[in-house]
């Protein structure tokens, strides 16, 4: 509803404003600019260095499949080898 909204954005101006002045700054000194940086994945790295985000973690490539672990056939001990 409409009075939800508008808590909502009283919170995310309030802590907006909470923001270093250099952050703040970053932004244009715009809550709507803040809030659109942290829905836009083309801004995560300016995120990121602001520590607003962690790094993403490097992807490991996929193995091969000629890198592919072996497989190990076990075979079940049998009643004789129970010692």
């Amino acid at each position: 509803d409409f009075q939800t909204a508008q808590n909502a954005i009283a919170l995310a101006t309030e802590y907006f404003e909470s923001l270093p002045a250099n952050v703040r700054a970053s932004f244009n000194n715009s809550p709507q600019e803040f809030l659109n940086a942290l829905n836009d994945p083309e801004q995560r790295s300016k995120l990121e260095e602001l520590g607003f985000v962690a790094p993403e973690e490097a992807k490991a490539p996929e193995p091969k499949a000629s890198e592919a672990a072996p497989v190990v056939d076990e075979k079940p001990s049998s009643p004789s080898n129970n010692g």
